[in-house]
């Protein structure tokens, strides 16, 4: 770790900050009240074609929010953590190309962080370029392995800290990217047959709502 301050920010190089002054101000503050985490609400995503604003809403319980849905996140960037608590979660794999927050973000909210969402936009996120998996021109096979095995390592190593609620949310997911891969289908289908079913019901829904909402 090089950073010699008492904070991370994160910022991708080929992201940017939104154009507003007292974005680092607010941060600072907010910082100052004693709070470990600090994010936005908004984010600002340029494609090829276009932008949009994307929100996120407020929620009961960030760590239960965030353990819930292996791609549920708190808030939108730019993430500032302190560093005690960023090295105590492992930090984040450089190592990997794709999905190496899934796993960071559950271990970092697991040692129960006092967190804020500031409302507002800070963040200018760029999907118009090709070099990563989000934004990138990989084939689509190699784009879903590299989330499948993100997914289920994150999955595996949090097994025994989620619920049977939360592991049941996970389990469809990884059902779900398993059909797409034709591979593994057995492991998860025999996970859920096995669990409540009313509780598989109830985590489908959740699963449903949350895809329908991307799109609507």
């Amino acid at each position: 770790m090089q950073c010699s301050y008492p904070y991370i920010f994160t910022l991708d190089s080929d992201d940017e900050l939104y154009p507003d002054d007292s974005i680092l101000e607010n941060i600072a503050k907010t910082l100052m009240d004693g709070f470990d985490i600090v994010s936005y609400s908004n984010i600002i995503k340029i494609f090829p074609n276009g932008q949009t604003v994307e929100t996120m809403s407020k929620v009961k319980s960030m760590k239960e929010y965030i353990l819930n849905y292996p791609l549920n996140y708190p808030g939108k960037p730019p993430y500032v953590v302190k560093k005690l608590l960023y090295l105590k979660a492992g930090g984040l794999n450089t190592d990997e190309k794709w999905g190496e927050a899934i796993l960071f973000w559950r271990k970092l909210f697991l040692l129960n962080p006092k967190y804020k969402m500031i409302d507002g936009i800070a963040y200018i996120y760029h999907l118009e370029g090709n070099d990563n998996v989000s934004k990138g021109s990989i084939s689509q096979d190699k784009r879903i392995d590299i989330v499948y095995n993100s997914m289920f390592n994150a999955y595996n190593t949090l097994f025994k800290k989620l619920d049977e609620r939360q592991r049941i949310n996970w389990e469809i997911v990884l059902l779900g990217i398993s059909l797409m891969r034709k591979k593994n289908i057995n492991i998860f289908i025999n996970k859920l047959l096995e669990r409540n079913k009313l509780l598989c019901f109830k985590a489908f829904i959740y699963i449903l709502c949350k895809r329908l909402k991307k799109y609507l």
